[in-house]
């Protein structure tokens, strides 16, 4: 049954009675809360027919609180007085018990969290509170927090309640002007099941109408068209079948053709071997509920009605035994899927889509499939989903029709053109034919399994036989060699609603287009050559940072960072402008991306390629089970394709070298992402150069097809005078100046100060909050361990981000913060309000905002050493060359050094050379075949023996023999023929045997390298063979050895041997490696960022343990770092310990229970034990260990063990013995 809750600040009971009448008749509602009721006559109140009230005295004509109750609803009053406010309250019996407020606090009344805490129900039901708090803050959608405001948030932050709020404003005030002061929140378990929306009339009053829809009942699940079950996959059966399509279809040199054979291979072999879902319409399920479950169920039902015809003992063991076996399975399906769900929870999941499948968990279907489409010429609705589905489409191609852009950008589009091709020696490298190497590493890099309108995933390539992978390898030749077919050109496009918009208009959509997925292979491949090319050749602007490897918005904020910072050193002044360009990816045309190709010297597969992938693109929509005929795209660079990045940094390059131009101005870029910044000593003679800059900018827009939407470009004047500001003016164009701007994600001020931004992120983490404290109920019953991993996905995650620009603000500002992060582990734990931060913090093995900002600080030397293609590789040359001193303001950048220099640690850039295309490399180079044997089962003498018949048969090879070693803090190497040391090396103290192993066959190649004849270069790392021979791996030096090996073809091999079995030049490396450590040898420099990232984790996890001295007594006799919950409750099975049971551990070993704590807050709770006849103090020692009351159950339990020592060491087996002990005991509920 569908719940209506209607929640009114009537401003008059009488004044609008018959206005309530108007509402009760247009939604029904089952109940409704009223505030400003202003009864003085209670004698003659009217009441609604069918309806009862409740009502609080009210103490005078200014307030009043009163609930409407539908007499179809059992009820009861609920006595709550408050001096401070106005309260009604009632207990309703519906599908589940629910407690629900009625609450008015005048404006004139202060109140404090203790006045707020009658708000809860004495019998812990489910609570829904409604009522105009006359607070404001800007989680609700209020413009400016107020003390009230703050108060009642942070109410909300302590209880276990969230907020129904959307943001729309309640309230219509004698100002004109809109505020939101009538507020609405529920327990978590509610929040799944409910809706809030405001009634866009005030009727009579100035405050809008709040409809509260709970329990909704579920809708019929959408059709969609029927998808392979991948995860169901008979993958034998599949490669078999892949292998005979294969030879059965003769291959074709048309390219069309040859597309339509290997998808018929691909589809016919998963018809086969994989299950699909069913096509037909069905009932919304929840995603826990399976067949064994409907079966089950259909036992019980029996062994029910069996029972109901004839009772007798051996009926009612079969029901039992049937009812028993049904809710096992149902605690298992629940836990499985409630795991599912939150594994997939990432930092940059949405909230949206966390919300979306916590109401598909419970049974409601989040069905976004469009209904209904409205025409804005017309204003006629539509409701056909395939006429919806060919306006969508239509839409789409009319607006990247070329009628839409500038003559200019036409006329360049349709210049005939004369290419001369003449690449360069890299050019020629990536004209190529594909390998079937660059085919498997490239769909080892591939992610997700979303298929294209023709239905093959990428697990479906993955899985296919190597004769498939073979043939499609050939496939891709062809196409590289003639044209791309046009199934590869065609996309399917889903629309996606944006945020806040409206639901039937065309334009509130965005496209998310689904691409075949063997065209995105091909694609990929050709997108990696275009990024060794690139970068390589050193072709994309230095300061444009976006999807480059090595780089991130982290160097862009701290470029910006360290010009603020010198300005403001300086008293000077800086000016930021921010470009936007409206639908960047959409208005691109390919000629924009050819020229600049053309000018790079790309050679003509590629340029063709890139020509190709860029005309006769055409798409569909799908509504629902429905999909449009084909349009055309005439314009854009395609979305969703792993080449649309590269080609749109290719076209945007340009727009960087013309922002070049303007020696004084410095900017960033990432992706379409523009940031002008200039540093000025005075204010002056800014119109000209920005005049003749952005002249330039337009040029290349109208040239390009770009758009400049100057109503979004905004500026803001960085500096520390009270009263300093400045206009920018271009072109006739005016750019509004403001205070605070928003550049990647944060939030700068006109001051440099970061309370806007710390502001902002607190009232996004409060919304965060809400997801953890609806997981966190017992409806979900999510393992303790899993609620901590989503805190540190959704709190810690957006708190970690940006924090080496804020961290070091005031203690008060970082404040808004702690307050949200200690929430969310109170929470995430089961904890009280009452706990000690720093057990908290301990338990749940999180660290503090100030430790983090010191490790992330730490963490950026990684961006100073792959600097040496930024402009962040200047700054530290002239930091290093200049003297040290003392800056007013410090940058982030000199954060860094000066961290790192303190540390001992590598900064300064690595000097990357060319690399070498990874598709050259072969198995031939990386030879692992001693490994095919078991070394833990083999005998030395069968490795002997086989690696005296690889020598035998590279006879003409020298064999070079290379190990690592690790005593104490010292890593060392060692380089060795069979009888003749040739180099040994110390590496720094953060060094791991990985990267000894790694640096000694680097240096190995680098003393034969320019000797004469053929080497084979034997290490007992099979960790570093692998890393070596895996073409994604990026990382220093693996990447270095591979374009080595690459360029030495065929001079030096790589030969995997197994460590201590007495081959003699391995056993000369390994006992040589751990001599060095003795030697006075010169230290090698180790970049290896995994080596120093996992230095930098241990010195943070040494500064968590400073805060064991700080946390209470009880909490440092039972601390053990090895027992942490992050690490106790990992590994807890499936329905061992319930939530409610992890909850009661956790609270004895935080030191804070009900039983303990809470009268201290609470005067329903007593200090003394309630079960002692001596009435001793209530503490967990008394407890647990010497409480008289339970002192037979304690020794029939623990025997002659204290049950407090288990806490120390909460293994399954202690904690459940602790929870049957407090079960039987009758203290479980008091904990």
């Amino acid at each position: 049954m569908t719940l209506n809750i209607v929640q009114w600040n009537i401003k008059g009971y009488l004044n609008n009675y018959n206005q309530l009448l108007l509402i009760i008749k247009k939604i029904s509602p089952q109940i409704l809360t009223l505030q400003e009721t202003h009864l003085l006559n209670i004698k003659y109140l009217p009441i609604p027919v069918n309806y009862l009230i409740v009502h609080n005295q009210p103490t005078n004509r200014f307030g009043g609180t009163a609930i409407l109750i539908h007499k179809s609803l059992q009820f009861s009053n609920l006595s709550v007085t408050s001096n401070k406010f106005d309260v009604s309250a009632i207990n309703i019996e519906s599908t589940k018990t629910l407690t629900i407020f009625s609450v008015y606090i005048s404006p004139n009344k202060t109140f404090n969290l203790n006045d707020l805490s009658i708000l809860h129900s004495p019998n812990n039901y489910e609570t829904i509170i409604t009522g105009d708090f006359n607070s404001w803050n800007q989680k609700w959608g209020s413009t400016v927090n107020n003390n009230r405001g703050n108060t009642l948030l942070k109410f909300l932050d302590q209880s276990d309640l969230v907020l129904l709020n959307d943001n729309s404003p309640t309230h219509f005030t004698t100002h004109n002007t809109f505020t939101h002061i009538d507020i609405s929140f529920c327990s978590p378990a509610l929040v799944p099941n409910s809706s809030w929306k405001t009634i866009k009339d005030l009727h009579g009053s100035d405050h809008f109408p709040i409809h509260i829809s709970l329990l909704a009942q579920r809708t019929a699940k959408c059709h969609k068209r029927p998808q392979f079950k991948t995860q169901l996959s008979d993958w034998t059966l599949y490669n078999l079948s892949t292998h005979y399509h294969t030879n059965e279809y003769a291959p074709s040199e048309n390219t069309n053709k040859e597309a339509a054979n290997i998808r018929k291979i691909l589809l016919q072999s998963a018809h086969k071997s994989i299950p699909q879902t069913t096509p037909k319409p069905q009932k919304h399920n929840v995603p826990w509920w399976s067949k064994t479950l409907s079966e089950l169920k259909n036992s019980k039902n029996w062994a029910w009605r069996n029972l109901n015809n004839n009772i007798n003992p051996e009926n009612i063991i079969l029901f039992k035994k049937a009812n028993a076996l049904f809710r096992r399975e149902l605690r298992q399906s629940k836990m499985k899927a409630t795991t599912i769900f939150t594994s997939e929870i990432r930092p940059s999941t949405p909230t949206s889509k966390i919300w979306a499948n916590i109401r598909t968990f419970c049974g409601l279907n989040n069905n976004t499939t469009i209904h209904c489409l409205q025409d804005t010429q017309t204003g006629r609705s539509n409701t056909c989903k395939l006429e919806i589905a060919n306006n969508f489409a239509q839409h789409w191609s009319k607006t990247s029709q070329d009628s839409g852009f500038s003559q200019e950008f036409i006329t360049n589009k349709y210049k005939p053109v004369q290419i001369t091709f003449n690449p360069t020696q890299s050019a020629n490298q990536i004209e190529a034919d594909i390998t079937h190497i660059e085919l498997l590493s490239a769909l080892q890099s591939l992610k997700g399994n979303t298929p294209g309108h023709d239905r093959i995933s990428y697990i479906m390539i993955k899985k296919s036989s190597n004769a498939t992978k073979l043939r499609i390898t050939q496939h891709f030749n062809d196409i590289l060699n003639s044209h791309i077919p046009q199934s590869y050109k065609t996309s399917l496009i889903i629309p996606i609603l944006k945020p806040n918009k409206n639901k039937t208009t065309i334009t509130s959509y965005r496209p998310i287009s689904l691409n075949s997925c063997i065209a995105k292979l091909l694609d990929k491949i050709i997108a990696k050559r275009l990024w060794w090319y690139v970068t390589n050749n050193n072709l994309l602007h230095q300061n444009q940072f976006g999807f480059k490897k090595g780089k991130s918005v982290t160097d862009c904020l701290i470029y910006a960072d360290h010009l603020i910072t010198e300005s403001l050193s300086k008293r000077s002044h800086t000016s930021i402008i921010s470009l936007d360009f409206s639908k960047a990816f959409d208005r691109i045309g390919v000629h924009a991306i050819l020229d600049q190709a053309n000018e790079w010297k790309l050679g003509p597969k590629i340029f063709n390629y890139i020509a190709n992938f860029m005309s006769n693109r055409r798409i569909m929509v799908q509504i629902g089970h429905q999909i449009s005929s084909t349009f055309p795209l005439f314009n854009g660079v395609p979305q969703g394709s792993p080449i649309s990045v590269i080609l749109f940094l290719i076209a945007y390059n340009r727009l960087c070298n013309i922002l070049t131009i303007e020696k004084r101005i410095n900017f960033t870029a990432y992706a379409d992402d523009f940031h002008l910044i200039i540093q000025l000593n005075k204010q002056k003679n800014l119109a000209y150069n920005l005049d003749t800059l952005f002249q330039n900018i337009i040029s290349w827009c109208n040239y390009s097809g770009a758009i400049l939407s100057t109503e979004k470009c905004k500026h803001i004047h960085i500096c520390r005078k009270h009263k300093c500001s400045t206009k920018i003016h271009t072109n006739n164009i005016t750019i509004p100046t403001v205070n605070t701007i928003k550049m990647l994600g944060i939030t700068f001020s006109n001051n440099y100060r970061w309370n806007s931004h710390i502001t902002e992120l607190a009232t996004s983490l409060s919304k965060r909050l809400d997801i953890i404290k609806c997981l966190s109920s017992t409806k979900f019953n999510c393992n303790t361990h899993t609620l901590l991993m989503i805190t540190k996905a959704l709190v810690i995650s957006k708190i970690d981000y940006g924090l080496f620009l804020y961290g070091d603000s005031p203690k008060s500002t970082l404040n808004k913060l702690k307050s949200k992060l200690n929430s969310a582990i109170r929470t995430a734990l089961g904890a009280f309000r009452t706990t000690p931060i720093h057990n908290l913090l301990l338990e749940a093995n999180i660290h503090t905002i100030e430790n983090k900002f010191e490790y992330l600080t730490a963490k950026l030397l990684k961006t100073l050493i792959n600097s040496s293609d930024t402009p962040l590789y200047k700054i530290l040359k002239s930091c290093r060359k200049t003297r040290k001193r003392t800056k007013t303001v410090r940058s982030v950048f000199n954060k860094i050094v000066s961290k790192c220099t303190q540390l001992n640690l590598p900064f300064h850039p690595y000097k990357y050379k060319k690399q070498e295309p990874t598709r050259n490399l072969t198995p031939y180079l990386i030879d692992t075949s001693l490994n095919s044997n078991t070394k833990n089962v083999t005998n030395q003498s069968i490795y002997q023996q086989e690696f005296l018949k690889i020598k035998s048969l590279n006879k003409n090879c020298t064999f070079i023999y290379t190990d690592g070693s690790q005593s104490n803090t010292l890593s060392t190497y060692s380089i060795t023929t069979e009888n003749t040391v040739l180099k040994s090396g110390i590496l720094p103290f953060y060094s791991s045997v990985l990267s000894a192993e790694t640096i000694a066959i680097l240096e190995a190649i680098q003393i034969i390298k320019t000797k004469r004849g053929k080497f084979i270069i034997c290490s007992d790392s099979l960790s570093a063979l692998k890393s070596i021979s895996n073409p994604n791996n990026s990382e220093i030096y693996p990447s270095a050895i591979r374009s080595l090996l690459i360029k030495h073809i065929p001079k030096i091999r790589l030969l995997w041997v197994p460590g201590h079995s007495n081959i003699t030049g391995n056993e000369l490396a390994d006992k040589t490696a751990k001599e060095a450590a003795r030697l006075p040898l010169i230290f090698t420099q180790n970049f290896n960022i995994k080596d120093i990232n996992s230095f930098l984790k241990h010195q943070l996890q040494n500064e968590h343990e400073n805060l064991i001295p700080k946390s209470s007594n009880w909490y440092q006799q039972i601390y053990n770092k090895k027992h942490i919950t992050d690490n106790y409750l990992k590994f807890i099975p499936q329905n061992s310990l319930t939530r409610l049971d992890q909850t009661k551990i956790i609270r004895l070993r935080l030191g804070h229970t009900k039983i303990t704590k809470l009268y201290t807050i609470d005067r329903n709770y007593s200090s003394l034990c309630p079960t002692c006849q001596n009435h001793s103090p209530t503490t967990i020692e008394h407890i647990l260990d010497s409480c008289q009351a339970s002192s037979n159950l304690r020794r029939q339990i623990f025997h002659y063990n204290k049950p407090s020592q288990l806490l120390s060491n909460p293994n399954l087996d202690n904690m459940s013995k602790i929870v049957k002990f407090l079960k039987i005991s009758n203290l479980y509920h008091h904990i």
